[in-house]
C-alpha cells in the first residue's frame, strides 16, 4: 500500500483528518534512521556524540549529542553522569544504554549494572510498546571503584545501509590523499643482472633460469636489481630479497647492501646493510631473507639491491641457490 506523509491535515490524498499517530511517525523514522533497530541509533557527528568517558571514581560520563531509538528522536545539549553502585565481591560489569520508554515517553541514557560481583555485562532490553534500549558503552567495575571501558558500543544512524554511499556516488574530487588512512603496499622488484668475479661477462647468460638468477660458487655469486621509491610512499620502507630456491638444505653464507638517494644526489648517498651471516635455507623452499630498513627514503629515491651468496665462506654448507629479486614493503598514503 503507497503512503507518504506530513500533509495538511484535510483528509484529502494522503492528509489524515485528526493528525498523524505515534506509530506512523516513529515508523517512518525507523524507515529513515533505524534500519537495524537493534543497534542503529547515535548521530555520531553531532555534538558530542554520546561518548561514554570515566571522569571518576564509579561514575560514567555521557557526552551532548543525539540519535533515534526505536523511530524515537532524542537530543542532549550537555554531559550526564551516572553512578555506579561500588561493588564489594569483585569486577562488576555495566552498560550504558539509550532507553526508550513507553510508558514514561521519554527517550533517556541509563546504566545497567550487573549483581555485585558478576563481570557478565548487563543484556539489552528490546521490547516494541514497552522498552527499547540501544548500547552505547560497556565496561566493568572493581572494589576500588576504578572503571574499565572495555567497548565503546555506538552504532550510527543510517549505518544498516540506508545511507551508505556507493563509490560511483562520490565526487570526482571529494575524497583526497589526507582523508584517507594509510595502509601497507608490497611491491617485487626482479633482480636485473649478475656480477661476476673472475669470468667473462658472456658465461653469465646462461645462469638466468625460471627460478631466477642463479648464485653460489666462487664467481657466479652476487645479484643486483634496481627500482624507485614510489609517488604514495608514505613511510617504513623495507626490502628483502626472496630466494626462489636452494639446490641443497643447509647453511648460506650471504650478505647484502642497499644503497639509495634522489636525483641530483650521489647514487649511494644512504645506505642499509644486511652483514655476512649463514642464512638456513630448505631446499626448493621460497624464502625471504636479508631485511633491510631504509631509514631516509623519500619519494623517488633510486635505489640499488645487492646480493651476495659466497660459498667460499667458512660454515657455508649450501650449494647453489636461485634469486628472484626482492619486495619493496611500505606504508602508502591512501
Amino acid at each position: 500500500m503507497e503512503n507518504s506523509i506530513f500533509w495538511a491535515n484535510e483528509g484529502v490524498g494522503d492528509g489524515p483528518l485528526i493528525g498523524y499517530s505515534q506509530d506512523e511517525l516513529t515508523k517512518w523514522q525507523r524507515m529513515l534512521h533505524n534500519q537495524d533497530p537493534t543497534t542503529e541509533g547515535v548521530a555520531l557527528n553531532y555534538l558530542g556524540g554520546l561518548l561514554v568517558t570515566t571522569p571518576g571514581a564509579d561514575t560514567l560520563r555521557v557526552a551532548s549529542g543525539g540519535g533515534v531509538v526505536y523511530g524515537f528522536p532524542y537530543r542532549s545539549t550537555g554531559d550526564i553522569d551516572h553512578t555506579l553502585v561500588n561493588p564489594t565481591l569483585g569486577a562488576t560489569g555495566w552498560r550504558v544504554v539509550l532507553r526508550t520508554d513507553w510508558e514514561a515517553r521519554t527517550v533517556r541514557s541509563a546504566l545497567l549494572q550487573s549483581a555485585d560481583g558478576v563481570a557478565t555485562i548487563p543484556t539489552l532490553t528490546q521490547t516494541a510498546d514497552s522498552v527499547w534500549e540501544i548500547a552505547l558503552s560497556q565496561g566493568t567495575v572493581d572494589n576500588f571503584g576504578a572503571v574499565t571501558i572495555d567497548a565503546d558500543e555506538r552504532t550510527s544512524l543510517g549505518s544498516g545501509g540506508r545511507w551508505v554511499v556507493n563509490t560511483a556516488n562520490i565526487a570526482d574530487d571529494a575524497v583526497t590523499s589526507d582523508k584517507t588512512a594509510n595502509r601497507t603496499r608490497k611491491l617485487f622488484i626482479p633482480a636485473t643482472g649478475m656480477y661476476h668475479t673472475a669470468v667473462l661477462e658472456a658465461n653469465g647468460v646462461s645462469r638466468v633460469y625460471t627460478a631466477g638468477w642463479r648464485m653460489g660458487d666462487a664467481v657466479l655469486r652476487a645479484i643486483v636489481g634496481n627500482a624507485i621509491i614510489p609517488n604514495d610512499f608514505a613511510s617504513g620502507a623495507v626490502v628483502e630479497a626472496i630466494v626462489s630456491y636452494g639446490q641443497a638444505t643447509g647453511n648460506y653464507y650471504m650478505q647484502a647492501s642497499t644503497d639509495y638517494g634522489s636525483v641530483g644526489e650521489n647514487w649511494n648517498t644512504h645506505s642499509a646493510a644486511f652483514a655476512g651471516v649463514l642464512v638456513p635455507l630448505t631446499i626448493n623452499e621460497l624464502t625471504p631473507i636479508a631485511s633491510m630498513t631504509l631509514t631516509d627514503a623519500v619519494v623517488g629515491d633510486y635505489v640499488h639491491l645487492w646480493l651476495e651468496h659466497d660459498s667460499t665462506q667458512a660454515g657455508n654448507t649450501g650449494t647453489v641457490c636461485y634469486l628472484a629479486g626482492w619486495t619493496l614493503t611500505y606504508t602508502a598514503s591512501g
